[in-house]
């Protein structure tokens, strides 16, 4: 099979990854092998071509958000046979899926939405987890008396998601921040009661419109400048979502306020074997939702064929940080 990969970590100005033949994935005897039809290109991945080197001898395939087709199934997974069409988010301590194909466990996946294309498709799973497992945790509902949130960044992949999960699953009122006219209007279709610019003073526009605190929050990004503020938006003992997180991010001046401070990975139930069939859960629930016409694709810019310009070009655009939605590749038109 083909696979884009690289060795030694690197900057976008020394972009190296290139296409090569590599075996196929041995398979685990709880994986399904999946010929990959379209992948999500994530913030993250940008971070790990940044900082993750392979093994002497080895190389790293980036991608952890895909859609594709059922080939092989493993001795112990259950649920699913060849030609079932699924989507999900791999295992970060494992091969991606800037592949041809990609061996998962069969627990984090689900069957795709049936309504979506391969490309609408892999452009949620892994938002709609980290959304889900930051704001519902395994409660399946926000925390007791959360009643409003504020979401930060809402015009990513994450943001556009989570506003959407909100008003799909909850009675939350949900106010989303934005900053651009464009990025403003697409989160407002998504659903947002209220869109606020966090280029501006938030604690003054909550003063505007009437608003005193919220409940939760959830920061998709930029955590760290937001901080400061946070006692002035968020209710003591409220509860603080991050997803962010940096070595540089420092809470203890919020210590006074008892916020519950809650840190989100997608791949934490997978890495350390903690319930992974949660994630499967999850993306059977996101099925439901899509097929019920309350969650759409946040799928916002497709590129066509498993190349190195194209994951270029789509790395590019997310460390300009300025990204509305997801960046999908789609495989199986290029075929």
């Amino acid at each position: 099979m083909k696979a884009l990969t690289y060795q030694q970590a690197h900057e976008l100005a020394d972009f190296n990854l290139r296409l090569h033949e590599v075996p196929l994935p041995i398979l685990r005897d709880t994986d399904l092998l999946i010929r990959v039809q379209a992948f999500a290109v994530n913030p993250g991945d940008t971070v790990i071509r940044r900082f993750r080197s392979a093994a002497p001898g080895q190389a790293v395939t980036l991608g952890w958000e895909f859609a594709g087709i059922v080939e092989q199934v493993g001795p112990l997974a259950t649920g699913f046979q060849p030609g079932d069409e699924v989507y999900g988010a791999g295992d970060l301590s494992r091969d991606g899926n800037y592949a041809d194909y990609v061996a998962v466990d069969y627990r984090v996946v689900a069957r795709k939405p049936a309504r979506l294309s391969f490309s609408e498709a892999a452009s949620l799973p892994m938002s709609f987890q980290t959304a889900w497992g930051a704001l519902l945790r395994n409660d399946k509902q926000l925390p007791a008396g959360v009643e409003t949130v504020l979401v930060l960044g809402g015009a990513g992949g994450i943001g556009s998601i989570a506003i959407q999960l909100l008003k799909a699953h909850t009675s939350a009122t949900v106010i989303a921040t934005a900053s651009r006219p464009e990025s403003k209007r697409w989160v407002a279709a998504m659903g947002a009661d209220l869109v606020l610019d966090h280029s501006q003073d938030l604690a003054a526009q909550f003063s505007q419109h009437g608003i005193e605190k919220v409940d939760m929050v959830l920061a998709t990004r930029s955590s760290a400048s937001h901080l400061a503020a946070m006692p002035h938006l968020l209710k003591a003992y409220g509860h603080l979502a991050l997803l962010d997180v940096h070595q540089s991010l420092d809470v203890s001046s919020l210590t006074p306020y008892s916020f519950s401070v809650h840190l989100e990975s997608v791949f934490s139930r997978v890495v350390t074997h903690q319930h992974p069939e949660q994630q499967g859960f999850i993306l059977r629930e996101l099925t439901k939702l899509v097929e019920a016409g309350k969650v759409r694709p946040t799928l916002q810019k497709t590129l066509t064929g498993l190349t190195s310009e194209n994951i270029r070009a789509a790395h590019a655009l997310l460390e300009q940080g300025d990204m509305i939605g997801k960046i999908v590749l789609d495989l199986g038109s290029a075929r």
